[in-house]
């Protein structure tokens, strides 16, 4: 068997794939932020974000015809100025608005998330089926820290 895991460099690779993705994720946690300040940014430093643009998200607590309060990551409540069609209490919401020193926000767009259940099941149905091929073809050696063909597994019962 040749291939990624099973030359005597398997673990320098894995080490430095797993680096690679840690350097990513720092990357990103830093200049993510920076180019797209959020609504729990701006509450932490309100006059640094006055009036500047912010992305926000959340679930919608209430809706009215000039407002929406939603709920954001942090769980703090937040309404936001903006004539919201098509939506309803319980949905996601999220995009991009003017923040205010009050707290409030003047929304530019905005984005309401239908049928998030259904796209969920989407994906994941697949995937559960993919998982159960490979399990049924493979099986996971811990003495080598490799998958191994089971055996039978690969062949013809035509």
């Amino acid at each position: 068997m040749s291939g990624f895991l099973s030359d005597p460099f398997r673990f320098a690779k894995i080490g430095g794939v797993a680096a690679a993705l840690v350097l990513l994720v720092l990357y990103a946690s830093v200049a993510g932020p920076q180019a797209y300040p959020a609504i729990e940014d701006a509450r932490r430093d309100p006059g640094a974000f006055n009036g500047q643009k912010i992305y926000f998200s959340g679930d919608i607590v209430r809706l009215s015809p000039r407002e929406v309060d939603f709920r954001a990551w942090d769980g703090s409540a937040v309404t936001a100025r903006a004539r919201i069609e098509g939506g309803r209490e319980g949905q996601r919401i999220s995009g991009a608005a003017v923040f205010r020193p009050d707290g409030t926000l003047d929304v530019l767009e905005y984005h309401i998330y239908r049928f998030r259940m259904v796209k969920h099941l989407l994906v994941i149905i697949p995937l559960i089926g993919v998982l159960g091929f490979f399990f049924r073809r493979y099986r996971f050696d811990r003495a080598t820290i490799v998958f191994r063909d089971r055996p039978g597994a690969g062949e013809d019962h035509a």
